[in-house]
């Protein structure tokens, strides 16, 4: 997965160091890993391995460098800031089966 990240993070590392790691099991495992990647420099990856039946293929699904030897791997964060900076559709107003029938809109029997 070196390769992967180096071309993610655009240069190649000066060490490469797995400091911490987590998993969360879904239809495969997300390994997300906290990486030394300079004397000062850490960086945080989410890889993606699927089920052994599918290959046991890995993916790198998520790069955030910059990071600190203490801040906290939270992928999740940035998915609800994304989330959060989406436009919502706007919903037409509840129409209720009562308001139709008394504007005629529906037939009773």
């Amino acid at each position: 997965m070196r390769p992967q990240m180096e071309e993610k993070h655009g240069k190649a590392f000066e060490m490469f160091d797995i400091v911490h790691y987590t998993t969360q099991v879904v239809a495969g495992t997300n390994y997300q890993v906290k990486i030394q990647i300079g004397a000062e420099e850490w960086a945080h990856a989410k890889i993606y391995k699927k089920l052994p039946h599918e290959g046991e293929e890995k993916e790198l699904t998520a790069w955030m460098a910059g990071q600190t030897a203490d801040s906290a791997i939270d992928f999740n964060a940035d998915v609800e800031m994304q989330v959060e900076a989406e436009a919502e559709p706007e919903e037409p107003p509840m129409v209720g089966i009562s308001d139709k029938v008394k504007s005629g809109d529906v037939k009773t029997l």
